[in-house]
């Protein structure tokens, strides 16, 4: 996340066609007409092991401008359905309140899932968006969110060749985490593709890099370790953004094949 934004939080959800109904009292913008909706996701709130976010009772006393506005737009999205992002925020003092932001993602945002539980508002991570995609209309461009790994059984998994879809606000593919476990393993945290290796994470759990469908499913890619690879953050950013994604994706299928001595 950046430490210095470049632009105001209200002119950030401006862009992704969600204004604020009031500037400094807004935690979230809904647009009707598109069934959009911006919410702020603090970071230290998110529960990142369930990629779980409570927003809090949907039936609340709680009067106050934002909050009234936050459970107006989260009834929206859950009644009428829609997209619904959440923008990673950093609050300067987490026992401030009503909080104030630090700063905030202007790269990414969350593709979230809502729903009511138990009489709260709950949003899950579903992965992310980048911002542009999410200008230009690409809503459904959803990778990954970034999150733990886990240790593997010693025999590869056997995966899926026919991913069934998820039902939700948006159309995606149910992805086997074994697979990608798997192949993350097999990297021993470096990239495939160009040999570097990722930052280390905590707690000795090794060094990041990112499991990549070569052919993405959407194109019927097959969710197994043969079509899978872990990449660089920069590679696998190139390789579904990059102007010359078609060549890399070409280069990666033959480099996966080779190590694997596939014909």
């Amino acid at each position: 996340m950046e430490t210095k934004n470049r632009q105001s939080f209200s002119s950030f959800c401006a862009e992704l066609s969600c204004g604020l109904a009031h500037i400094r009292k807004s935690w979230s913008g809904y647009n009707p007409t598109i069934k959009r909706a911006v919410f702020t996701i603090w970071d230290d709130r998110l529960d990142k092991k369930r990629m779980r976010y409570e927003f809090g009772e949907a039936i609340s006393t709680d009067g106050r401008f934002g909050a009234k506005e936050l459970r107006k737009n989260i009834y929206s999205i859950i009644s009428l359905g829609g997209d619904a992002f959440g923008i990673q925020c950093i609050a300067k003092d987490i026992q401030d309140s009503p909080r104030a932001r630090k700063s905030f993602d202007q790269e990414r945002v969350l593709s979230l899932r809502l729903t009511e539980e138990r009489g709260k508002y709950v949003a899950y991570v579903l992965g992310e968006v980048s911002v542009l995609n999410v200008k230009i209309g690409f809503t459904n461009k959803i990778v990954p969110y970034p999150d733990a790994i886990n240790d593997l059984d010693s025999d590869p998994p056997i995966g899926n060749l026919n991913p069934s879809r998820t039902a939700g606000t948006y159309s995606g593919f149910r992805r086997d985490p074994k697979i990608r476990a798997a192949v993350l393993k097999r990297a021993k945290g470096k990239c495939e593709f160009c040999g570097e290796r990722g930052f280390a994470l905590p707690d000795d759990a090794g060094y990041y890099v990112e499991a990549h469908h070569i052919i993405h499913l959407s194109k019927n890619g097959i969710d197994t370790m043969d079509n899978v690879i872990a990449l660089c953050s920069n590679h696998h950013r190139e390789a579904h953004y990059g102007l010359n994604a078609e060549a890399l994706e070409r280069s990666l299928l033959s480099m996966l094949r080779d190590s694997h001595g596939q014909k």
